[in-house]
């Protein structure tokens, strides 16, 4: 004569490896069904079973899983209350600093070893806040997991985590967001924007949606607005553990293994080997605009170059998230937004002091193998920056720019390097920029500054280019040649 309670875990499992690995059309007949066929859907009909049931008062139940637009495809379960966004449940799923430190207190450590323990838990599991949390939380499987490594053999464990990459040591396999996520949320209008802000460390202030179907995410009416876009976006990798809110409630990474996932599954680029050794190690603007565009191209984000969206800092951390894992084992990539590469720029001689003053300068993107290492200064116009001969791109180029993005790569791939540099900016900048031509010889002008400081990087050579993204083409200069 009791009272029925049924708890399901993890009920969009199997809908989101369909989802993830692409198989939109399972999906579709599994998850969402048919109209009119009350048996189409698995997902369907037990929840709306669970439903029925529910309606004599006597029967309760507790769902959870990753996101909700499995609930909402399948439409059987509206008859649910969704605790998501409740703040007096914000602190429910994590563990707190206190709930981590009194689990190290347990552990047989010296008290600098649990120290350091704890930072390295706080870098990489901490970070999670939910509508109303009264502190960032840990993500709990991973502590679980460290805790558990940590109790089996102490001093093994902690060895292993003095290597220089621990990324590996610190990771569960089991918990590990899909390596298809971000490829999905890329596919999406406004994916690719949000993906490269995340990456960029740009927190994004957009609302979170409380549910929407999967059509609906990839493709949009054509009337939404480019801010419904990213809210969907951002609403998808917030529920996948890679975006989180920060304590003035904007959305950004959470801590260091989101951020590593993000850098990595983004970038997932097939350019041959062959090619990339070469751009290093003999580098001319041939092989580094190929190799650039070769990046974008494959990487699916010719839409993006198209965005307004997109920005500068986004694009160098895109580019140099690329460029790094294509260099892997040929050098080292670095760039300002991550590695901060610092260089001193000497200025004119001081007249009244007769001496040398000098000044921080920050190169963005500096791969360096053996002697001798590849500068990059990279500049980004958006489409809104520049003005265009179509009137219909003109018109739309301030909005929503994905739709005339085939326009827009259209009329700029017609033009050669010396057209496109006389192209006309929409407004006059500070220092006096006018034309395309003249935000590139900004760009070499600093490379070739840079570049011409290579023994603060104790480089033999360092060879300096001034790279320009004008919507969807690329321009790249050899500073050397071009001041």
């Amino acid at each position: 004569g009791g009272r029925l309670y049924v708890i399901v875990d993890e009920y969009d499992r199997f809908a989101n490896k369909l989802m993830l690995d692409a198989d939109l059309g399972a999906y579709e007949s599994i998850v969402a069904g048919k109209s009119g066929q009350a048996l189409s859907s698995p997902i369907r009909s037990f929840f709306e079973t669970l439903k029925m049931l529910a309606e004599d008062g006597t029967f309760r139940s507790y769902t959870t899983g990753i996101a909700p637009i499995a609930l909402a495809d399948a439409s059987g379960a509206n008859h649910m209350w969704s605790l998501t966004h409740e703040p007096d449940f914000a602190d429910v799923c994590g563990f707190k600093r206190a709930d981590v430190e009194t689990a190290l207190a347990h552990v047989d450590l010296r008290p600098h070893d649990v120290k350091f323990a704890l930072n390295l838990m706080e870098k990489y599991y901490d970070g999670y806040r939910f509508d109303g949390s009264t502190e960032p939380l840990y993500n709990p499987t991973l502590c679980l997991f460290f805790l558990d490594k940590l109790v089996e053999d102490p001093s093994y464990f902690l060895e292993e985590l003095q290597e220089p990459d621990i990324m590996d040591v610190m990771t569960d396999d089991n918990v590990n967001v899909s390596e298809n996520v971000v490829g999905l949320v890329q596919r999406a209008p406004g994916g690719c924007e949000a993906v490269l802000a995340a990456r960029s460390g740009e927190p994004l202030d957009v609302d979170l949606w409380d549910d929407f179907r999967l059509r609906e995410f990839l493709s949009p009416a054509e009337g939404e607005s480019s801010s419904t876009d990213a809210s969907q976006a951002a609403t998808m990798m917030y529920h996948h553990g890679l975006l989180t809110y920060s304590a003035t409630r904007k959305l950004v990474v959470p801590n260091l293994i989101a951020k590593h996932r993000l850098l990595h599954q983004a970038c997932s680029v097939r350019i041959p080997l062959r090619a990339v050794e070469e751009a290093v190690l003999h580098p001319t603007e041939r092989r580094w605009r190929r190799l650039i565009e070769d990046i974008f191209v494959l990487g699916n984000s010719v839409a993006t170059l198209c965005d307004n969206n997109c920005n500068e800092a986004a694009l160098q951390s895109a580019l140099c998230s690329a460029i790094g894992q294509l260099t892997r084992g040929i050098g080292n990539a670095s760039h300002e937004s991550e590695l901060k590469v610092k260089v001193k720029v000497l200025e004119n001689e001081n007249e009244n002091e007769n001496k040398k003053t000098s000044e921080d300068g920050y190169a963005d993107i500096l791969v360096q193998t053996g002697g001798s290492g590849v500068l990059l200064e990279l500049k980004r116009l958006r489409p809104r920056q520049i003005e265009f001969k179509s009137e219909r791109i003109m018109e739309k180029r301030d909005k929503k720019v994905r739709f005339v993005a085939e326009e827009i790569s259209e009329e700029l791939g017609g033009m050669s390097e010396e057209e496109l540099c006389e192209v006309k900016l929409r407004y006059v900048s500070k220092s006096g920029m006018r034309t395309v031509g003249d935000v590139l010889d900004s760009a070499c002008k600093q490379a070739a500054k840079y570049a011409a400081l290579k023994e603060s990087h104790r480089l033999d050579r360092l060879h300096g280019f001034g790279v320009v993204s004008v919507a969807t083409r690329i321009i790249v200069r050899d500073a050397e040649l071009n001041v």
